[in-house]
C-alpha cells in the first residue's frame, strides 16, 4: 500500500497519534488511526489492476516521486513490484 500522512489529512491530535504508534514501530495500529478518506486520498491498494490504475493517476497529475511500501508474502511483493515497474516504465517513455 502506498500511503501518505500529512497534517491537512488529519487534526492535529490524531496526526500526533498515528506518530506517535509510527514512532512505536505500530503500523497496525498507526494505520487504524487513519481515516478512510486519507487511505484514499494518498493511497492505493487492492487487486493489481487497481494499483497500477491508481498509481496511473498519481504520476498522470504530476507526482514525480512516489513512496511506495509494499507489504504481504513474498509473492504479493514480488507482484507488487512488477506493477510499479510497469507504470513508472511506461510513464517515463
Amino acid at each position: 500500500m502506498l500511503c501518505v500522512v500529512t497534517r491537512a489529512a488529519l487534526k492535529e491530535k490524531a496526526y500526533a497519534a498515528v506518530m506517535a504508534a509510527n514512532a512505536r514501530r505500530d503500523l497496525d495500529g498507526a494505520v487504524a488511526l487513519l481515516p478512510e478518506a486519507a487511505a484514499t486520498a494518498f493511497g492505493a491498494a487492492g487487486t493489481p489492476l487497481e494499483c497500477r490504475e491508481r498509481l496511473q493517476e498519481y504520476l498522470s497529475v504530476g507526482l514525480d516521486e512516489p513512496i511506495i511500501e509494499i507489504s504481504g508474502t513474498g509473492e504479493a511483493r514480488r507482484l507488487a513490484l512488477e506493477v510499479v515497474r510497469e507504470v513508472t516504465a511506461s510513464h517515463l517513455t
